[in-house]
């Protein structure tokens, strides 16, 4: 990712843009700026979290395996509850921008009302 810096100073990343699948999303900054849509495999393969098993551990003296258990706290497999509320944060995130398209007449009409 490239970074720019902006004019007060901050530093920006310049956005990517993502030719969109849904016709819906197409033409609007705001959403073809965002990472495309996951499916339900990726979704799974990026959050799950399975800590490293070492099977010579297993040789290992109790009062060290005893603190390696822990590393059983640090396991996290997605559930189809995880999947559906990745689900509807990238639907809500890419609805609330539809009617926000700064390329959209109707945006900029909203704010003049006679």
């Amino acid at each position: 990712m490239k970074e720019v810096m902006i004019p007060n100073g901050s530093i920006a990343v310049e956005a990517k843009y993502i030719e969109q699948v849904i016709s819906d999303y197409r033409g609007n900054p705001f959403i073809e700026a965002l990472p495309n849509l996951l499916s339900p495999h990726e979704i799974i393969e990026k959050i799950a979290v399975y800590p490293e098993y070492y099977k010579s551990e297993r040789q290992v003296e109790g009062h060290y395996r005893i603190h390696m258990i822990d590393r059983l706290f640090q396991v996290f497999q997605p559930l189809p509850m995880n999947l559906e509320l990745e689900n509807k944060i990238s639907r809500a995130l890419r609805q609330g921008y539809i009617s926000r398209n700064p390329f959209d007449n109707k945006l900029a009409q909203g704010f003049y009302k006679d």
